[in-house]
C-alpha cells in the first residue's frame, strides 16, 4: 500500500471510529386505552396514549402474526388482551443503492466495520382488562379450515365480545392503519363470514343469525335472512348491495340504504345502472329525464365506420383511458347522458342511438380522447363532459355545435384531424386553411 492510500484509510477509520463497527437498536414502546365515550369506534381518536418509553421485558403471547406493512396481532400481554403492532426500521450508509451518491465515507470501508442502526417500536393497544384473548378460529392458526370462514388472525374474542381488526378511515395521513372495533351485538354461536355475491371481499362481510356486518359495523336495515348481492362497476369506489327488497349503497367503509333504488337494479354497461323505472350513472347519480326502457347504450367503436384514416383506439375495459367515457355513454332521443354527471346532459334535436358514431382518438403522446360523429359534424364528448368551462364563448359555441365534415376525415400530427378543407384542432375544434402555418408550429 503506498503512502498516500494509507494515509486516505487512516483518515477514513478516524471518521468512522470504533462506533460505526456494530448495529446498535433501538426500542420504544407507546401503551393505549380505549377513550371513554369513543370506546372502539374504528377511528383513531377512540383510542388514548397512557405511556410510553424505552420497550420492557414483558410475558407476550402473539395470537397471530400478520403483515399490513409491519407486523400486527391480538396478543395476551402481562395477562391482558391487546392489539399489537411491531415496527422495525433499519438505518445505514446506502453504499449499494444503484444511483446513489457516495457521501458517507463508510462506504469505503468493509461492510463489517460499517455503522447500521435499527430502530423498533411496540405499540399496545389494550383490548381487555383480564378475560384471555383467543383467535375466533383455533383452528385457523394451525392451518386448518376457519369455522367461522373468516380471515385468520382479523377477529378474537375473550368469550363475550368480539373485535375485529378494521381500517382507521378518519386517519388524516390517508394510510388508513388498521384498529380493533368491537363488534357490538354479535353472537358468537352464529357468527361468520361470507363474500357477497359479486364481490371478492374476503373479510370485510360477516353476519350472525341476526345482524349483517360490513367492517365490523352493525348494517341497519340489511336482513341474514335474504342473499347479499353486490351490482356495480368494480372499477368505481362505490358499489350497491342488494338484501331482500332494499338497496344499499357502499363507499369505503359507509354503508346507506338507497330507498330511491329498486331492487331489480342492473348494470347496462360499466357506466349505467338501472332498476327498470330510473336510470342511474356508476356512482349512483339518478339521471333525470330518462326512460329506462328507452335508453340505448353505445360503446365506443374502431375502426370507424366510413373513417378508416382514422387512427382510432380499440376499446379496452382492461385498460382505463383516464376518462370516465371509456365505459360508453346513454342515448334517449336527442339526450345522452354521461357516466358520473348524472345531472348532465347534452340534447341535440334527432340524435338517436343510430345515428352516433362513437369512438376514441389517439392525441400524439396524449391519452386518447373521445368523439362522435353526428349529422356528418364531429365532436369533442370530453368538452361536453366538463361542461366547457375552460374555455371561452366563441370556443364553447363550436364544441356545442360541433364541426362540419367535408369529405373524408383523416389523423394527423401534431394534435389534428384533417378533412377536404383543412387541418381541424382535436382539442378546440377550430378549423384552420390548408396553408395555415399554425399545426406545424404547433408540433
Amino acid at each position: 500500500m503506498s503512502k498516500a492510500a494509507r494515509i486516505i484509510f487512516l483518515v477514513l477509520c478516524l471518521f468512522a471510529g470504533p462506533a460505526h463497527a456494530y448495529t446498535t437498536t433501538t426500542c420504544e414502546e407507546t401503551w393505549y386505552v380505549p377513550t371513554p365515550g369513543k370506546e372502539f369506534s374504528g377511528s383513531t381518536a377512540s383510542w388514548t396514549k397512557v405511556k410510553e418509553g424505552d420497550c420492557q421485558s414483558h410475558s407476550m403471547k402473539l395470537l397471530e402474526l400478520w403483515n399490513s406493512g409491519h407486523s400486527e396481532s391480538f396478543a395476551m400481554v402481562d395477562g391482558k388482551g391487546y392489539y399489537v403492532k411491531l415496527t422495525e426500521v433499519p438505518e445505514g450508509p446506502g453504499c449499494h443503492d444503484r444511483g446513489a451518491p457516495v457521501i458517507d465515507p463508510q462506504c469505503f470501508l468493509p461492510d463489517a466495520l460499517r455503522h447500521y442502526e435499527v430502530h423498533k417500536e411496540r405499540q399496545y393497544y389494550q383490548v381487555t382488562s383480564g378475560r384471555e384473548l383467543k383467535l375466533l378460529d383455533e383452528s385457523s392458526v394451525k392451518g386448518g379450515p376457519a369455522a367461522s370462514g373468516c380471515k385468520p388472525g382479523l377477529y378474537a374474542t375473550d368469550g363475550v365480545s368480539l373485535f375485529y381488526a378494521t381500517h382507521a378511515f378518519d386517519d388524516e395521513s390517508g394510510v388508513f392503519p388498521y384498529t380493533p372495533v368491537r363488534i357490538e351485538g354479535a353472537d358468537l354461536a352464529s357468527f361468520k363470514c361470507f363474500t357477497p355475491t359479486g364481490s371478492n371481499d374476503d373479510h370485510e362481510w360477516a353476519h350472525d343469525k341476526d345482524h349483517v356486518f360490513y367492517f365490523g359495523r352493525t348494517i341497519n336495515g340489511m336482513s341474514p335472512n335474504f342473499p347479499v348481492r353486490v351490482q356495480g362497476d368494480p372499477r368505481s369506489v362505490t358499489s350497491f348491495i342488494i338484501n331482500g327488497d332494499k338497496v344499499f349503497e357502499v363507499s369505503w367503509d359507509e354503508v346507506t340504504l338507497r330507498p330511491d333504488m329498486k331492487p331489480d337494479l342492473h348494470l347496462l354497461s360499466p357506466n349505467f345502472m338501472t332498476d327498470g323505472t330510473s336510470v342511474f350513472d356508476r356512482e349512483g347519480k339518478k339521471i333525470q329525464g330518462l326512460n329506462a326502457a328507452a335508453l340505448k347504450i353505445v360503446m365506443p367503436v374502431c375502426p370507424i365506420p366510413g373513417y378508416p384514416q382514422l387512427n382510432c383506439t380499440p376499446y379496452d375495459s382492461t385498460i382505463p383511458t383516464g376518462m370516465v367515457l371509456d365505459g360508453g355513454i346513454a342515448i334517449e332521443n336527442g339526450v345522452i347522458a354521461f357516466p358520473r354527471f348524472g345531472s348532465h346532459v347534452f340534447r341535440h334535436e334527432g340524435l338517436n342511438a343510430g345515428n352516433v358514431t362513437y369512438f376514441f382518438l389517439k392525441r400524439d403522446d396524449a391519452q386518447p380522447d373521445a368523439f362522435m360523429i353526428f349529422d356528418n359534424r364531429l365532436y369533442r364528448l370530453r368538452a361536453l363532459v366538463d361542461q366547457l368551462s375552460d374555455y371561452d364563448a366563441r370556443t364553447q359555441q363550436r364544441l356545442k355545435d360541433g364541426v362540419v365534415i367535408h369529405g373524408s376525415l383523416r389523423s394527423a400530427k401534431c394534435g389534428f384531424v384533417d378533412d377536404d378543407k383543412g387541418p381541424i384542432d382535436m382539442e378546440t375544434l377550430e378549423r384552420y386553411s390548408p396553408d395555415s402555418p399554425y399545426p406545424k408550429q404547433n408540433c
